[in-house]
């Protein structure tokens, strides 16, 4: 019965009463629902305008090209940096009134091109899926998304001069 429910999901709109009402008396609805709304998000997606519009495209991948420089930068400095050092703590933040205020393990450094990959992943699907509705909500979103991957780099090259 669930997978009959879920097939047919696939293939109809909530706009149908008689729809609604069977998944509402379904005991899985809510992962009937979970499976509805991702299918819906996939679909957007790839049939998203957003994906031949080059504006959108080209931001991004500019976006890309300086998250991918983030995650090389810190790779290859800090493996020079660590060839050259005996510890493996490392100072990570500078502050102007108390000088180093941070040190702690390499690996660490590492955690800001991390959350800055996730940030691209999700404003990247989330313009895409939007651009039908709203493309200004996507071109914000993907401007966003190459403020933040310079805001990065630039902070993995200000950890590396603290460093040097």
């Amino acid at each position: 019965m669930r997978k009959n429910i879920t097939k047919i999901a696939f293939l109809q709109s909530f706009d149908n009463p008689i729809f609604y009402a069977t998944l509402m008396n379904n005991k899985h609805f809510a992962k009937t629902m979970s499976t509805i709304f991702f299918h819906n998000f996939v679909q957007s997606i790839k049939t998203s305008a957003a994906r031949k519009n080059k504006t959108i495209l080209v931001i991004n991948i500019l976006s890309l090209v300086f998250n991918l420089a983030s995650w090389l930068f810190l790779y290859f400095k800090f493996k020079q940096i660590l060839a050259d050092k005996s510890s493996d703590i490392v100072p990570l933040h500078y502050n102007i009134y108390l000088g180093i205020d941070l040190q702690d393990k390499w690996w660490k450094a590492f955690i800001m091109p991390f959350w800055g990959t996730i940030f691209f992943i999700f404003n990247y699907l989330l313009a895409l899926s939007l651009f039908h509705k709203k493309s200004l909500v996507s071109y914000f979103l993907s401007a966003v998304n190459l403020f933040l991957q310079l805001t990065i780099l630039a902070a993995c090259i200000f950890t590396l001069l603290l460093n040097i």
